[in-house]
């Protein structure tokens, strides 16, 4: 040791069970084709936004990645914030200013949604909506023309549980990030952005995320029989998920949106929240 040296990291360590992950939906195959800060992992774009223990650590749309990670009170960016808790830590941002509180600083975030910009992977946002002109959501995103119908969707507002099964004419799938939101006239309840499902065996007709934590638990696709095999499956099972405050709405002004890639499908709740 010596006090006239750079220190190389600092003296306490946080551990933590996983990765906080986002999946930005943009196809890959080697760092270069994603956007600065980003690194490319399974074919798709994705930013690390430190370390969890379950999914409730992490910003809205990133997942919590199991893989044991070990971080140590460095300050990468000089902002006198240790790396695990700065909220942009290549970035000085001593005042951790983060515009649309999705968890990443405004000095790094390649979008920040509500500052009437449009940005990376953002449909619209505010008076920019080219898109969709007098339509941009809350969450920067176009409404879902898709309608889907027969579809079974309830939630109970007590527990934040929602159950959505519902049939998608999709045609095929192929790693594509999924992504599904709630909302209603008073603006998004909640959402989620998994990234790419995980195939179920090797049978290529099944795909999944799941999470034992709570929140959004688990989404499936199932591709549809001989007769029509474009005609997709899917189910959505989440607990502890939604805000009762938040969910007050009827079912008549209440929208579900499953998110494919670049298609969405959306439909109505089946009946009013319990």
């Amino acid at each position: 040791m010596s006090p006239l040296l750079e220190p190389g990291g600092g003296g306490t360590v946080f551990a933590g069970s996983g990765r906080c992950v986002e999946n930005s939906g943009r196809m890959c195959s080697q760092n270069g084709d994603c956007d600065a800060g980003e690194f490319c992992s399974g074919g798709a774009c994705q930013r690390e936004h430190g370390s969890c223990a379950s999914d409730a650590d992490c910003p809205p749309a990133t997942t919590c990645v199991a893989d044991l990670t070990l971080q140590t009170a460095a300050d990468g960016d000089a902002d006198e914030l240790p790396d695990v808790i700065d909220n942009c830590p290549t970035v000085a941002n001593i005042t951790q200013e983060d515009g649309d509180g999705d968890g990443r600083g405004d000095a790094c975030d390649a979008e920040t949604c509500g500052n009437g910009l449009r940005e990376a992977a953002e449909a619209c946002d505010e008076a920019d909506a080219a898109a969709c002109p007098g339509a941009c959501t809350d969450d920067c995103t176009c409404p879902c023309e898709d309608l889907v119908t027969g579809a079974k969707v309830t939630i109970r507002r007590t527990k934040g549980m929602l159950r959505a099964r519902l049939r998608v004419p999709l045609g095929a799938y192929s790693n594509e990030a999924v992504a599904v939101r709630l909302e209603d006239e008073d603006g998004v309840i909640a959402t989620r952005n998994v990234g790419a499902l995980a195939p179920v065996g090797r049978s290529g007709k099944a795909w999944k995320f799941r999470s034992k934590a709570a929140g959004l638990q688990s989404i499936r696709l199932t591709k549809g029989p001989r007769s029509n095999p474009g005609l997709f499956k899917a189910t959505v099972d989440a607990r502890a998920w939604l805000d009762a405050t938040s969910a007050n709405g009827t079912a008549a002004d209440t929208t579900f949106t499953l998110t494919i890639g670049g298609r969405c499908f959306a439909t109505q709740l089946s009946a009013d929240p319990r």
